[in-house]
């Protein structure tokens, strides 16, 4: 039988050798990231427009100035403006320095969503229907905001604030009752009788457009200013004074407007309105909602709005600063038509002052440039539609512009005493 046998001993088998893991790249080192833009000091264009303005400031400070005279700027602009935080800051700011002239111009009712005034209280019963130059159907008449109210009927509306004085604008010159009251007493009190007023200006134009002037016989200001106003007027607006020298600055905002929406106001109209105002200086902040139109013509865009802007020069007599769009980023593609619509929109808007002797302002420049609206965003100045500001981020807007202003007051004092 065979036997078995043990196996010759010998080396033992080599141990299998384990796979070397390939040996993992290093990522790749990233480039390191740009700090966003910061805003900063951005120079007014063309500043030298501005001197007329500038005059006017001055001369609030005179001691020889009759009481009451009041500078009088005319904002227009699309929803950054409509809210009034951006208006509103640029008001308190050089009231401030001048002096309070009044509220100025406002619609009554809130004729839209986003449409606080400030310094007044507003009581009425609902919201009033009108038309405004962004209406589909207009006719074009509409007051200095861009609007027209119909009043509803059995409606009244009382506005409270410092009022010395104030200016009704409307359809028609029959029906108008106003009533100025007195300061609120207390309770125990009796009422106290209305103020009575005197008109001291009226001017009609075209197919029944009254502007009226009313100032109370006994200087206020006063506390409250009741309207009595008929069934199917149309009110243009209300023009509140406060009856003291120094700036009145109206906010006259539209949502989704755009600058060529100027050109649909009834021409009449437009010239009397301004002409009425006297403004001492026209702001026209727009180009946001121009930018995602793949239909705009740079040349042609550039053409309308110099020869708007002289239109609306030798109309009110004011010279104009007009104010480029803010940095605005879309979301995907949109981003892209925003970023050339930017870039063919700002070339025009510059090319336009320099064609009809305006002053300019790059907005987007002024809030760190181009990408600039992110960081906004990142520090709670910017909402989440990378379109518009918060209270915050207008109101620091607000700062930028007086600044660019005021630098621009300085040079014009300097070379005056020079």
């Amino acid at each position: 039988m065979p036997t078995l046998q043990a196996a010759a001993p010998g080396k033992p088998p080599p141990a299998r050798s384990a796979k070397k893991a390939p040996a993992r790249k290093a990522p790749p080192k990233k480039a390191p990231r740009k700090p966003a833009p910061k805003p900063g000091p951005v120079a007014i264009e063309g500043a030298g427009a501005l001197r007329p303005f500038f005059a006017q400031l001055a001369a609030l400070k005179e001691p020889t100035t009759p009481p009451g005279t009041v500078a009088r700027i005319l904002f227009f602009g699309d929803s950054h403006t409509a809210a009034d935080f951006w208006p509103g800051r640029l008001r308190a700011q050089l009231q401030a320095v001048y002096g309070d002239g009044g509220p100025g111009l406002l619609l009554p009712a809130r004729p839209w969503r986003g449409y606080p005034h400030e310094g007044v209280e507003q009581d009425f019963g609902r919201r009033w229907p009108g038309e405004s130059l962004r209406s589909a159907e207009g006719t074009g008449r509409v007051g200095l905001a861009g609007a027209a109210l119909e009043i509803p009927p059995g409606e009244r509306y009382e506005v409270r604030g410092a009022i010395g004085g104030f200016a009704i604008q409307v359809f028609g010159v029959d029906g108008l009752h106003p009533l100025l009251a007195p300061p609120e007493l207390s309770p125990e009190e009796p009422p106290p009788p209305p103020i009575p007023l005197r008109e001291t200006e009226r001017m009609v134009a075209g197919e029944g457009l009254s502007l009226r002037t009313y100032l109370p016989a006994d200087p206020g200001p006063w506390g409250s200013l009741s309207l009595g106003l008929p069934e199917g007027l149309r009110l243009l607006g209300l023009d509140l004074r406060s009856g003291r020298t120094g700036v009145v600055l109206d906010e006259l905002g539209i949502n989704g407007a755009e600058l060529t929406d100027l050109e649909r106001w009834d021409p009449l109209f437009r010239r009397a309105l301004l002409d009425q105002a006297r403004p001492a200086l026209l702001v026209l902040a727009y180009g946001t909602n121009d930018l995602g139109r793949r239909d705009l013509d740079g040349a042609a865009y550039r053409q309308r709005a110099a020869r708007l802007f002289r239109s609306l020069m030798e109309e009110s007599g004011a010279p104009l600063l007009l104010l480029g769009p803010l940095d605005r980023q879309g979301r995907r593609r949109r981003g892209q038509n925003f970023k050339a619509g930017a870039a063919t929109v700002l070339a025009a808007m510059r090319g336009a002052c320099a064609d009809a002797g305006c002053a300019f302002w790059d907005v987007r420049a002024a809030m760190g440039g181009p990408g600039s609206m992110a960081r906004w965003r990142k520090e709670r100045l910017a909402q989440r539609d990378l379109v518009h500001l918060t209270a915050a981020g207008y109101q620091k807007l607000g700062d930028l512009l007086h600044r660019a202003l005021d630098q621009a007051r300085e040079g014009w004092a300097k070379d005056l005493a020079e």
